[in-house]
């Protein structure tokens, strides 16, 4: 029996984001879903966009950050139609209109620890906002 992949999206791509550029809290606590610009992922870029891919519970130590946090690759991309993501690119997060127009993705292959250290000391580019499942399920116990 075949069944069809359904995926749920954004009617307009600013809904993807809590916040994006100027409009970034540079004092709101790392999340997963951030998205740092210029930082490196070691044995993965030298330096380059990185969204954070961690749950909170496995970076957080109380109220201090560990030193080092769960990232993947961000590049930018050619658009795919909607239609496209049924057929593959599983490997692969969208990020539409992260900087500027186009399209962006985490690549979900591409994984490394940053150091903590490195990722606050660069620009947050975006705050992604969690679907309310998300939320549900980040809430650490």
């Amino acid at each position: 029996e075949r069944r069809d992949v359904t995926l749920a999206t954004y009617d307009v791509s600013s809904a993807v984001y809590l916040a994006r550029g100027a409009e970034v809290n540079p004092n709101r606590p790392v999340f997963i879903g951030d998205v740092f610009r210029d930082a490196p992922i070691p044995g993965v870029q030298a330096d380059g966009m990185v969204v954070v891919v961690a749950h909170p519970c496995s970076f957080r130590l109380g109220a201090d950050l560990a030193g080092q946090l769960l990232v993947a690759a961000v590049t930018d991309a050619p658009k795919q139609g909607r239609g496209m993501w049924k057929r593959g690119l599983y490997d692969r997060a969208p990020l539409p209109d992260l900087d500027g127009d186009g399209l962006w993705v985490a690549h979900l292959d591409l994984l490394g620890r940053a150091t903590t250290a490195d990722l606050l000391a660069t620009q947050r580019v975006a705050v992604r906002r969690a679907c309310r499942r998300q939320a549900a399920a980040l809430a650490c116990g």
